[in-house]
């Protein structure tokens, strides 16, 4: 896979295509045929493969189309051999009969092929994709601890260094607190010594054995009276918190009834409102419907008078066309008569 990440770097060659990207092939094979084309490339010719391996220096098997092999090492082998006339090479009987029996004999050790180990030695061709990137990751996984593991170890040592060197002073200072303690108890087993000289004769009348055991029973008193009076001021605390959350409540209650105490006199406000518009409306819709009757009876009057008048002008048109038709009779008449009666006529 590492091969044929190289290999994608001559996409942006003019000339120069991967090799998977030349056959056609079912997807179904994707792993395996870019298994078996690896890092190597397709050039138009030789000068392309040249400028991929020789100066870009890109690691992969560059093949040119007349057979010229550049290896991933730099070695150069293959190529087109002298061709006939025309350009174009003659196949022979013979030489396709060779081919025949080779392809007949490459068939055959193909199906001779067990299925199973065919496919065993696709599954591990496949695991061996899948686990190439795994161990790439534990590798650079690796490395990280080791880096962070060398790191922690200087830190180790360091930290062991400072130990070292301040040991010495720990084990004076130890001595010191140590001598310190001693005096300390010395000064208390003196400190006792006067106080029951001292709180003899007191401690004789309470029933005490000395005065400390006197301040440790009124000190018992004080820290259990310290402790109630805390428990009280707990409970006042708790109390007041009590209290303002509810006067809190309280005041949101009593502004949402006042807000809605507001908003029902609005309503009230509007319903009067709305009434009044209704009543005007209702005075405005009696005037419309009288003024609506009064345009309906002027429209049947000028209804009748227009139909009256189309009547009249209807009469007179007829009137007209009889005119017309006893004056058009009267001069197809004229036209008629012999030339003599018509000269005689008046």
């Amino acid at each position: 896979m590492a091969g044929y990440r190289e290999a994608t770097a001559v996409k942006g060659i003019s000339g120069a295509r991967l090799t998977i990207d030349t056959i056609d092939f079912d997807s179904a094979y994707e792993r395996a045929m870019a298994y078996a084309c690896g890092s190597s490339v397709v050039c138009d010719d030789l000068r392309v493969a040249s400028h991929i391996c020789y100066e870009k220096k890109i690691p992969v098997k560059a093949v040119a189309l007349d057979g010229t092999v550049i290896h991933k090492g730099g070695l150069m082998t293959g190529g087109r051999g002298p061709e006939h006339k025309g350009g174009k090479r003659r196949f022979e009987e013979h030489d396709v009969d060779a081919l025949r029996r080779t392809a007949a004999k490459y068939t055959e050790e193909i199906q001779n092929l067990p299925a199973t180990d065919r496919r065993a030695e696709d599954t591990l061709r496949t695991d061996l994709q899948v686990l190439e990137p795994q161990l790439a990751a534990a590798k650079y996984e690796l490395a990280q601890f080791e880096k962070n593991h060398a790191s922690k170890s200087r830190e180790r040592d360091h930290q062991a260094q400072q130990l070292h060197d301040w040991e010495p002073q720990y084990a004076a200072k130890n001595a010191e607190l140590r001598s310190t303690t001693e005096t300390l108890e010395n000064f208390r087993a003196a400190i006792s010594q006067v106080e029951d000289r001292v709180f003899g004769d007191f401690c004789k009348r309470l029933g005490l054995s000395n005065i400390r055991a006197y301040d440790a029973e009124h000190q018992g008193l004080q820290r259990q009276l310290e402790e109630e009076r805390n428990r009280f001021e707990v409970q006042k605390e708790r109390l007041k918190s009590t209290l303002a959350w509810n006067e809190s409540r309280l005041k949101d209650f009593e502004g949402r009834v006042a807000s809605m105490e507001r908003k029902l006199k609005q309503f009230e406000k509007d319903l009067q409102t709305y009434e009044q518009q209704k009543s005007e409306i209702e005075d405005r819709m009696g005037e419309v419907s009288d003024e609506l009757d009064a345009l309906r009876e002027n429209l049947q009057v000028a209804r009748a008078e227009q139909q009256e008048r189309s009547q009249k002008v209807a009469e007179a048109g007829q009137c007209k066309v009889i005119k017309k038709i006893k004056h058009r009779q009267a001069v197809q008449g004229r036209e008629s008569l012999p030339v003599f009666m018509v000269r005689a006529t008046p």
